[in-house]
């Protein structure tokens, strides 16, 4: 498939996703500064939370629940096969994060018109004001680039479309930012989630 550029579509939808990450470990001050000078503040860092399927061509709804609603491990079971991943990244404030599918070499190897053989997600989270993030997303599907940049509230999810399809079923990636500017906070996150599949 010959490349070029694709905008992505995008839609802001309340989804609730699921995904767990480590703790990173926090940043350390000289002895001699340690006494003197307050320890400076640590980069925020954002774990970001993602799906990607493919959908009915009817649309999110016809998966029979409320994309508005639903929370991210349904959507998993109502995607059933059609389910590719579930990346979770803890990424730096302003630092790219990137993912590939497994076996992507041999799946290029073996299937020239298999999508996902050319698969790469990078999203580049910066911390903004208001506890927005502005999310710079440069997806690789199909040998088509796209590129978006989206601001997006706290822990709030956005629903990207894309202009691959497979059998009449558009691919559809799901990011949720939550931003995390301490351990404590990544604890808060990891607490919520797991309640969440309760």
């Amino acid at each position: 498939m010959a490349c070029r550029a694709a905008p992505l579509r995008s839609t802001l939808l309340a989804l609730t996703l699921l995904g767990f990450a480590d703790a990173c470990t926090a940043s350390t001050s000289a002895p001699a500064e340690a006494s003197t000078a307050p320890p400076e503040a640590a980069a925020p860092r954002v774990l970001i939370q993602g799906l990607l399927f493919d959908a009915p061509p009817s649309g999110l709804s016809s998966l029979g629940v409320n994309p508005a609603t639903a929370g991210f491990e349904e959507l998993v079971t109502r995607a059933g096969a059609h389910h590719v991943c579930s990346p979770t990244y803890l990424a730096t404030d302003g630092v790219v994060a990137s993912m590939h599918l497994p076996g992507a070499a041999e799946r290029a190897a073996s299937a020239h018109d298999d999508p996902l053989a050319t698969f790469r997600l990078d999203v580049k989270p910066h911390v903004i004001e208001g506890g927005r993030v502005r999310l710079e997303v440069d997806l690789t599907l199909g040998g088509k680039d796209a590129k978006a940049t989206i601001d997006v509230d706290d822990a709030q999810s956005i629903v990207l479309g894309t202009d691959v399809a497979v059998d009449g079923r558009p691919y559809v990636l799901v990011l949720r930012p939550n931003i995390v500017r301490s351990d404590a906070d990544l604890r808060a996150v990891a607490m919520r989630i797991a309640g969440s599949r309760r």
